[in-house]
């Protein structure tokens, strides 16, 4: 069909009779169901509905919102929220998109369409969605409204109850039939660093446990969760939907669930012992916890069925103790870049750790060390500062070199804050008993400690009990962050800091520390694809030199690397291009402190 004919074809006006709304302009229609393929087609117009599809999203949403809002009245923020997403996922889009049979009315070149164009969901759901700008732009927010909650209605009225993911539907049905909550844990994490494997174990009592695997440890509790809803389907007594869920994750991409576990080996933990009556320091942080239990003290705080916990736990340390490998490690995914380098973390980042009921929320900081320089400065400030908000502090030590003066630092520090304090031995595989006996004692004489746990953060051993711990110890409280959220790092800066954390690996020792990432540009691309420019910044043109290589070898390595990552983590393909750039004294640059969270200390 021509581009002269399109707009007063039989199948536009059949279209309009459908959505139930008649253009005025039906060149806005035409737009909106012009692939951007289209433009090489002889006759294609200069528009494609690119645009349209970035309004449409937006309006879509308000619409829905509004929709829910008030037909919900009552319900709570978050259901509401599950609502919406469902609402506004490609799933519903493309659902809708059919039932107007708008794939056969899109606009788009032959090769597109002989590659299954019209059966491409991303490609349909962006159709659907600027058809409903281009109702916007000739009617009004009203006749979008109309338009939407026509269509929506029969998905807006389907689940009687918000739309749950695998975890809450298993735990959900676990509680009805007075069982103990699901128990997750991780047995076996394979594959490289950057390219990770999970397995996760699920068990509920009277049920064989069954394992998922993911390429996160997100992903792979949900497929564990997804297995089991089959197994109880099976049994004849599943929470409606199990199913219909079990099947749907079973589809998602990185999700897979086996049925034979696996064992996990567990590291002992050393239970502080509360001061002697009488040789007990005047200290009221430490007089409770000797005495009247904290609130924060697992002990004393056991969490009642369908309570959730939420609390932040700050982790401090030396440089290059493993702080970071710690995180990602209880988080199950990467949140925080990890490096030979000392002093890798430059800024604050809290990585969202789900253990049960409870939402850990770990405050992974910058090393403390002597600061001399003006960044180094705003970095030792950011750590005590993420220290200065959090329910707990959580101490990591290196088991071989020890704590150098960071323990005595640290532990006058809590009692003066009243903050419960963890220590954590890290790097056991590599030390002697005796030495870490020792640390212990040491540890255990500042009197500022309530548990000692050692761990190999890079192994996982004694991972398990200090997750345990930790979902104890924070206080009951309603999550601050979504489920299925990792971090509270925007998607720009974590790819510069992935960058970054390729250039410390590739160039180990070659590579001054004054180097910095910029991403300057993030591009969504119509096949769902992202295009990142980012800029290396240095200070010299020798390392200028340097990062760029032989030829420009060295940074096509460092790019492909992170281009890999990217795509992992964004669950997409990334076009990443690397642009090395000199500007002498960037790190007295406040623009880089307020990109970073930190903050400007006054020069020297």
């Amino acid at each position: 069909m021509t581009a002269e004919h399109f707009g007063s074809s039989k199948r536009l006006r059949d279209l309009q009779k459908r959505l139930g709304y008649s253009f005025r302009s039906v060149q806005l229609l035409e737009q909106s169901l012009t692939h951007s393929s289209f433009h090489a087609e002889p006759g294609g117009r200069r528009h494609c509905n690119e645009r349209l599809e970035f309004l449409g999203d937006r309006v879509l949403g308000l619409v829905i919102a509004d929709v829910l809002i008030h037909r919900f009245v009552g319900e709570e923020v978050g259901a509401l929220a599950r609502r919406h997403a469902a609402l506004v996922r490609r799933e519903a889009l493309v659902e809708v998109a059919e039932s107007l049979a708008l794939p056969a009315c899109i606009r788009m070149a032959h090769g597109e369409e002989d590659a299954g164009g019209r059966r491409n969901p991303g490609l349909v759901s962006d159709a659907c969605e600027a058809v409903i700008a281009a109702v916007y732009l000739d009617g009004g927010f009203g006749a979008a409204r109309t338009v939407v909650e026509t269509l929506w209605q029969g998905l807006v009225e389907r689940d009687a109850s918000p739309p749950k993911d695998p975890k809450t539907l298993l735990q959900e049905w676990a509680q009805g039939l007075g069982l103990a909550l699901p128990q997750y844990r991780e047995v076996d994490r394979s594959g490289p660093p950057h390219a990770p494997i999970f397995q996760v174990e699920v068990r509920v009592e009277t049920l064989q446990p069954v394992i998922g695997s993911g390429t996160s440890k997100r992903f792979a509790e949900r497929a564990a969760a997804a297995a089991m809803l089959g197994t109880v389907e099976q049994r004849g007594d599943s929470p409606g939907d199990a199913a219909a869920i079990a099947m749907a994750a079973a589809r998602m991409p990185g999700m897979s669930t086996a049925a034979v576990p696996s064992p996990v080996r567990r590291l002992p933990t050393v239970r502080m012992k509360p001061p002697k009556s009488g040789t007990q320091r005047a200290d009221p942080c430490t007089s409770q916890m000797a005495s009247d239990p904290s609130p924060l003290d697992p002990q004393s705080a056991p969490s009642p069925a369908g309570r959730t916990r939420c609390g932040f736990v700050a982790v401090l340390g030396a440089p290059n103790v493993g702080k970071s490998t710690l995180v990602n490690r209880l988080v199950g995914s990467k949140v925080s870049i990890v490096s030979p380098k000392v002093q890798t973390t430059r800024a604050r980042v809290v990585g969202v750790a789900l253990f049960g009921v409870s939402q850990v929320l770990l405050v992974d900081t910058p090393g403390l060390f002597e600061p001399r320089r003006r960044l180094d400065r705003a970095m030792v400030a950011a750590a005590w500062e993420g220290a200065a908000g959090a329910d707990a502090v959580m101490l990591m030590i290196d088991a071989v070199r020890g704590s150098g003066d960071s323990g005595e630092r640290v532990g006058r520090w809590l009692r003066g804050q009243r903050l419960p304090g963890i220590a954590v031995l890290n790097k056991v595989d590599r030390a002697e008993k005796p030495q870490l006996l020792a640390y212990a004692a040491a540890l255990q004489a500042t009197q500022a400690f309530v548990r000692i746990f050692m761990v190999s953060a890079l192994t996982g051993d004694g991972i398990a009990d200090l997750a345990d711990y930790l979902a104890e110890l924070v206080p009951t409280g309603p999550w601050l962050y979504p489920e299925d959220q990792v971090s509270d790092m925007p998607s720009r800066i974590l790819a510069a800091e992935i960058t970054r954390e390729k250039l410390f690996w590739l160039l180990r020792q070659e590579l001054p520390y004054a180097v910095a990432v910029e991403t300057e540009s993030w591009t969504e691309q119509r096949d769902g694809s992202l295009r990142l420019e980012q800029i290396v910044w240095v200070e010299r043109e020798g390392q200028r030199a340097i990062i760029l290589g032989r030829g420009g070898q060295q940074i096509k390595r460092i790019g492909a690397q992170a281009r890999e990552e990217m795509s992992r983590i964004f669950e997409r393909r990334v076009h990443l291009f690397l642009y090395v750039k000199v500007r002498a004294g960037w790190t007295d640059d406040p623009r880089f402190y307020h990109l970073h969270g930190l903050t400007v200390p006054p020069a020297r």
